[in-house]
């Protein structure tokens, strides 16, 4: 896990309400002390620099990435994606937890895509809290909240770049424009949208969230979210999104997912790979909050050592002896290593792509 130092952290929350000339070179800077503090072996700096060299098929982006989809459309597909690739210590087709299975997931997907089709009328705030509730009122637990956090601004810079193009132009719109939307949206967060969060966060009532000095979910929501999540940012990647304009998901998750694709041609296939390069990059926030950080610091090392040796091998990580023996790892105790937060970041990564051009 790549932690802040304490004082980048006390900057992020000293001026994360003073405007935006001074959070966007606050946020820069952040990304750069994140930098120098990573926690990365040079072993596991060779491993990705041996992937990115790989050789990528040029052809098209296999169903369902050859095309753009509508907000609803993608938001159910993103989900779908995610929880029926095999991925190591998640609930899957093939794999339950004891309060939860595959099934939760599929109702959970179908639940939140028709608030999010209404993302042009809706707050950020608002599409997080109007889906935890369909997701409690249709499955009754939490199976998506740190998903939809990750989803609500995405929806939004969406419907917003979609307004603002051209009327006569039809054509997919690019990542990066979405990146560009996305920030104008997180800078505009109001204190409406804090308090729906914090609102939906107590709804959902995710495990191993524990209590903080300031900004603790369990009390009064602050004025400003992205000061609550720069608070959060060091020990959760879905938080440090909200910091760094979805740094994590446009210059690795999303890049990775095409390139995974490219090699692979399997969509499924391609998350569990993604997956498995993540688990290697940095420890899951979900284990840190469950398990603490030296446990998940050694599933990272596990995965760093078991993505050298599975992942030029093309042969589906699934089948595996050594990626089934980390599976098996991260079911023991209860599913209390379950790497949620990757999974959140990889449904992020998706959406990005389904809602934006092919061709990047």
């Amino acid at each position: 896990m790549k932690l802040l130092p304490n004082c980048t952290k006390r900057l992020l929350v000293e001026h994360a309400c003073r405007g935006r000339q001074t959070w966007t070179r606050l946020r820069v800077s952040t990304i750069k002390r994140i930098k120098q503090t990573s926690c990365l072996s040079p072993t596991t700096l060779e491993l990705y620099a041996g992937m990115s060299n790989r050789s990528v098929s040029a052809a098209p982006l296999p169903f369902p990435f050859d095309r753009a989809w509508t907000i609803g459309q993608a938001v159910e597909l993103a989900c779908l994606l995610e929880v029926s690739a095999a991925k190591l210590g998640n609930v899957h087709p093939g794999a339950s937890f004891s309060d939860m299975h595959h099934s939760h997931f599929l109702a959970s997907a179908l639940a939140i895509s028709p608030i999010f089709d209404r993302a042009q009328t809706r707050s950020v705030g608002n599409l997080v809290l109007d889906a935890v509730r369909a997701t409690r009122s249709m499955v009754g637990r939490n199976t998506n909240l740190g998903t939809l956090l990750l989803f609500a601004p995405l929806a939004k810079a969406h419907a917003v770049r979609i307004a603002n193009r051209h009327e006569a132009s039809s054509a997919p719109l690019a990542c990066n424009s979405l990146r560009a939307s996305l920030e104008n949206v997180l800078e505009q967060l109001t204190s409406d949208d804090c308090r729906n969060v914090y609102s939906a966060i107590c709804i959902a009532a995710p495990g191993g969230l524990g209590t903080r000095e300031q900004a603790d979910v369990a009390g009064p929501a602050p004025d400003d979210l992205l000061a609550a999540m720069a608070e959060a940012a060091d020990v959760d990647a879905v938080a440090r999104q909200y910091v760094n304009n979805y740094e994590d998901i446009f210059t690795r998750i999303v890049p990775w997912l095409r390139q995974e694709l490219g090699v692979t041609g399997q969509p499924l296939e391609a998350v569990c790979r993604v997956q498995l390069r993540w688990l290697a990059y940095e420890a899951d926030g979900l284990i840190v909050r469950k398990a603490g950080l030296n446990v998940a610091r050694e599933v990272q090392q596990r995965a760093q050592r078991i993505a050298q040796e599975c992942l030029q091998n093309p042969a589906p990580l699934a089948h595996q002896p050594c990626v089934q023996g980390l599976d098996m790892y991260l079911r023991s105790d209860g599913h209390r290593l379950n790497p949620g937060t990757t999974a959140d970041l990889i449904a992020g990564g998706l959406l990005a792509m389904l809602i934006s051009s092919p061709a990047g």
